[in-house]
């Protein structure tokens, strides 16, 4: 909102990758949740371009053994009076960056300027892909660092959906309470978590509600845990395609209403079709 780049950085990442990644961006600040201070501190003193680290957390919950000139996230803020006026600046500056988590090799850095991540936010909002609206919870079990977050941190607030992060704990029991005590209308997350979320309604009894609607990525869905999840728990799946490369999802399976149940299951389990404003094309080995 002032004009910074936002660098997320996946913790599970090697400490040689993270240390040359914010080298190369030349990082200036650091934000590091409570969860991953042990993966912070393991490459701390390697952190040449970093000026100040902030951790997540308030004065309670700081580590007795933290480095002093390490600062507090909530006092920080207790500190400021809320009053920002926010500056004007190119809407095609650089927005955020985000780094592949599944390539070959050793990551790669894409940039996104504050265009582009606004108007994909408002793709992924949009009937045709999330649906998503103020009246929405949204369970954001996605890591943050991938893939954009799949636009959720941007499309969240831009609709005013209510936004719940689970942290680092994806255990089924823990993702069930958030659903049912937050009134989750919304989740994404890849297929097998929602295979592992199954198999834990089934041991329990439990069901999901209010969950109406769920986005999966990475991997087709298979076809019996979408109806086993419509029939049984009143949940639509909504399979998306999309690379860091794409900000987000680039594809949404949105079956026609003109086909029938076995055509439209099938075409659940599809990439889809382009959302609004991306361009496509398609190629094989000898046309590309």
């Amino acid at each position: 909102g002032f004009g910074a780049v936002f660098h997320t950085i996946n913790p599970r990442l090697h400490q040689d990758q993270i240390v040359s990644m914010t080298k190369h961006d030349e990082d200036r600040r650091m934000l590091v949740e409570l969860g991953c201070i042990e993966q912070f501190m393991a490459v701390r003193d390697r952190l040449e371009t970093v000026e100040t680290v902030i951790l997540l957390t308030d004065r309670a919950h700081m580590p007795a053994d933290i480095p002093p000139d390490v600062l507090c996230y909530e006092e920080l803020l207790a500190a400021e009076d809320g009053d920002f006026e926010w500056p004007d600046f190119d809407e095609r500056s650089a927005s955020t960056l985000c780094y592949t988590s599944g390539t070959t090799g050793h990551p790669k850095g894409v940039l996104y300027s504050h265009r582009s991540t606004m108007l994909q936010a408002m793709g992924c909002a949009s009937p045709n892909s999330a649906g998503v609206s103020h009246a929405d919870t949204i369970l954001a079990v996605v890591a943050l660092f991938h893939g954009n977050g799949w636009s959720i941190p941007y499309l969240a607030p831009m609709t005013g959906a209510k936004l719940v992060l689970p942290g680092r704990d994806m255990t089924m029991e823990f993702l069930h309470r958030l659903i049912k005590d937050e009134g989750v209308t919304l989740s994404m997350a890849v297929p097998t978590v929602w295979l592992s979320m199954l198999q834990y309604l089934e041991e329990t009894g439990e069901d999901l509600a209010p969950l109406g609607k769920i986005l999966t990525g990475g991997s087709a869905p298979p076809s019996a845990m979408m109806e086993t999840l419509d029939r049984q728990y009143g949940v639509t799946i909504r399979h998306c395609w999309g690379m860091t490369e794409t900000q987000a999802a680039a594809v949404m399976s949105m079956p026609s209403p003109d086909l029938d149940a076995t055509a439209a299951a099938l075409a659940r389990t599809a990439q889809g079709t382009p959302l609004y404003g991306h361009d496509m094309r398609l190629v094989d080995d000898e046309s590309g």
